[in-house]
């Protein structure tokens, strides 16, 4: 009897035990906390946008990583910091609100909001989102391959989502992005493995995790690949190397926040887009020479106008919001629409490319050797946004003034309305740098004829993937459609530049420039669903872009 009794004390603790632990597990679990950003939103695109605007030169690289899309199923998409599990301090309530403070600060600073962009939400308050994997290893070729194999057989839907991702551990993996739930990822993943079974693809289900993207539907086969490794570059003469990223960002002043942005009055919608007064031009020059765009006519101008008179008669476009549009043909060299196309507008980060311009002509008459450290500021520069890349790329040259000065005296005919006149600062916020839709077209068709110095590498940079307001989310566009771009965002900005590479129905490329730009006169204190709502406007007008190349062709 004793002996029972000692045993049944023993199971007693140990199921005491185990109940404690679990508890204790449980409180852990509970005690956990991460940082949302902007808030929920109702579509998957909202939350992939709010992503690609925190990665572009706002949260620093080693912070992007953990960066992720979640759901929640009465509020819908959002995007957190997922702190590390296994770190010291994995997400404590504490550690959680001193990072939602920090990010909070340069939300501010970069959108000129109101709102509260960054706040602390328990980590178990959301559901975390899948994909379907088709295979992960070192070798890219081999996915490359799979790439093609899985777009063919699984349609223009999966190819448009299907990415190859470069993981923390340094393997590639081919990943079918569909944010779903795991249940419904799991079944998808079941289906496509079973479509696949004669080839040696396998398919799973996997968490979706924020990697680094370099293959889309959108890549060039050409142009996706770097040039052959070249010396490391000497400081330049004069130059001192610049400090890293994160110290250059800091040290770099913020700008006061203006005053709340007031509502806007109803104003009467003019027949077609207004252009706001005159603003003095940094140039005299004119573009007479080659750079020269080609006139001429199609019914494209009176659809986007028609268009965005639309939008402002819905008040989606505001009274206090000027736009400029330009398409241009490079098939057939002319000109397909243009509205504002020549008004000088703040530039945000699409002054980057003319930056890239500046050095680019600096390294061909052998100021500095471009290998493989100015490579990657370069690519950080144009593919992530980096503006602290921006700025050392900036100081290469010579600052502001310099990158001015030489822009104007080899290319003053090429981008007569381009005005640099500052490093980018620390929060995001530029507003002075400025350029026209005509000088980001022609800058852009120099670059496709080969006129410009290093145009292929130029290329190659700009083709480099990542989230657009011209492909991705434009319906009409279809897999295959390579891009060249690059996208700028400011409280008082939103815009996208870039080269579509589409085909006709023979297989015949149709490149054409698409230039889409929106301005605002007072800084928005809606940052994210501004940003959001005007990309939306770039999207419907590039997808009737296409369409419109399709029809002529």
């Amino acid at each position: 009897m004793a002996a029972l009794t000692r045993r049944f004390f023993v199971m007693s603790l140990i199921v005491a035990l185990a109940v404690l632990t679990a508890c204790v597990r449980t409180a852990c679990a509970e005690s956990r906390y991460d940082v949302l950003y902007f808030d929920w939103v109702s579509t998957i695109d909202e939350a992939r946008d709010h992503l690609s605007s925190l990665g572009e030169g706002v949260l620093h690289e080693d912070e992007v990583v953990h960066l992720q899309v979640v759901s929640r199923p009465a509020s819908g998409y959002g995007v957190i910091y997922r702190f590390p599990r296994e770190s010291k301090t994995p997400g404590t309530q504490e550690h959680a609100q001193s990072l939602a403070s920090k990010h909070a600060a340069r939300l501010t600073g970069v959108s000129g909001s109101d709102e509260v962009l960054a706040s602390v939400i328990p980590a178990g308050s959301y559901d975390r989102l899948y994909n379907v994997s088709y295979g992960l290893g070192p070798n890219f070729a081999e996915l490359r391959e799979s790439w093609e194999t899985v777009a063919r057989m699984l349609g223009p839907g999966v190819a448009k989502a299907l990415f190859i991702e470069h993981t923390a551990a340094g393997n590639y993996a081919l990943v079918y992005k569909r944010y779903g739930d795991s249940h419904s990822s799991a079944e998808v993943a079941k289906r496509h493995a079973q479509l696949l079974r004669k080839t040696n693809i396998k398919a799973a289900n996997i968490e979706e995790r924020n990697n680094h993207i370099v293959w889309t539907g959108s890549s060039s086969p050409i142009d996706g690949l770097p040039l052959k490794e070249e010396p490391t570059e000497p400081a330049p003469a004069e130059a001192v190397e610049p400090a890293p990223a994160e110290a250059v960002e800091s040290a770099l002043a913020a700008e006061p926040a203006p005053a709340a942005e007031p509502a806007p009055a109803v104003e009467p919608v003019p027949a077609v887009e207004p252009v706001p007064a005159v603003e003095p031009v940094p140039s005299e020059s004119k573009a007479t020479s080659k750079y020269a765009l080609r006139t001429g006519t199609s019914g494209l101008k009176s659809e986007i106008n028609e268009h965005i008179q639309g939008l402002r008669r819905r008040s989606i476009v505001a009274s206090d919001e000027q736009t400029s549009w330009l398409v241009y043909d490079l098939k057939r060299d002319v000109t397909l629409a243009a509205l504002n196309a020549e008004v000088p507008r703040q530039a945000a980060s699409m002054i980057k490319p003319l930056v890239m311009l500046a050095f680019f002509h600096e390294a061909k008459r052998g100021r500095f050797i471009y290998g493989s450290k100015s490579r990657s500021y370069m690519e950080a520069m144009i593919q992530r946004s980096s503006n602290s890349a921006t700025n050392w790329v900036i100081d290469q040259v010579g600052g502001p003034a310099s990158v001015n000065s030489l822009l104007h005296e080899h290319y003053g005919e090429l981008l007569p309305q381009t005005s640099v006149v500052e490093r980018i600062a620390s929060n995001g916020r530029t507003y002075r740098n400025k350029a026209s839709a005509e000088d980001y077209a022609r800058f852009l068709r120099a670059m496709w004829r080969d006129e410009l110095p290093m145009s292929a590498e130029m290329r190659r940079i700009m083709n480099l993937p990542g989230r657009d307001r011209l492909y991705d989310g434009a319906p009409s566009i279809p897999v295959g459609t390579a891009v060249y771009n690059k996208t700028g965002s400011t409280a008082m900005l939103c815009g996208d530049m870039g080269i579509l590479v589409a085909r006709s129905s023979e297989g015949v490329k149709l490149p054409y420039i698409i230039v889409g730009v929106i301005e605002k006169q007072v800084r928005t204190s809606h940052y994210g669903s501004w940003t959001g709502s005007r990309s939306k406007v770039i999207r419907t007008v590039s997808d009737m872009t296409y369409r419109h190349i399709r029809e002529i062709n």
